[in-house]
């Protein structure tokens, strides 16, 4: 079985790697497949303008590049007082404290999550919603909660304790 938590400096709790389920990555290692085709293509095309064998060249690298970054850099963990989520270059906080339930999803809306084995972390009243999939997902909600003392794990979600919320 493959660990999911890694440890990290002391400054930040443990970091959770991101479930990513296969045809998510069968759907984003076919687009990396099909970037580098197109710009094997127009490299090996002896009309081609020399500009834009470099402008697909970069553009295709930078694609791939991106697209790898976001598919294996997603991962979640907890520093000074708050859930981070981390995409690739894009990143998202929530103050524990603003945390008011977290709950299984299959909630297909666009999140830091490359499966739709989701935990619905909703914060701030609930006005707000992050949809994350950490690979390990008991895991991740005893550290919350270990973290956070007005939730308490119920089953398989982390609800806020006592009804004012």
């Amino acid at each position: 079985m493959t660990n999911h938590v890694r440890s990290t400096p002391s400054s930040e709790g443990p970091r959770f790697a991101a479930k990513r389920d296969w045809w998510v990555s069968l759907l984003l290692w076919i687009t990396v497949a099909t970037l580098v085709g197109t710009s094997l293509m127009v490299l090996r095309d002896p009309d081609a303008d020399p500009g834009a064998r470099i402008g697909m060249l970069a553009t295709s690298v930078g694609a791939v590049a991106f697209v790898l970054w976001v598919l294996y850099g997603t991962y979640y963990g907890f520093r000074e007082g708050e859930l981070f989520a981390r995409s690739g270059p894009f990143r998202w906080r929530v103050q524990l404290h603003s945390i008011d339930e977290v709950r299984p999803s299959h909630n297909p809306l666009s999140a830091p999550a490359p499966s739709l084995d989701r935990l619905a972390v909703r914060y701030r009243k609930g006005r707000r919603l992050l949809l994350i999939s950490p690979a390990d997902k008991a895991a991740f909600l005893r550290a919350l909660v270990a973290r956070a003392p007005h939730l308490r794990i119920e089953g398989d979600r982390a609800v806020r304790v006592g009804a004012d919320g």
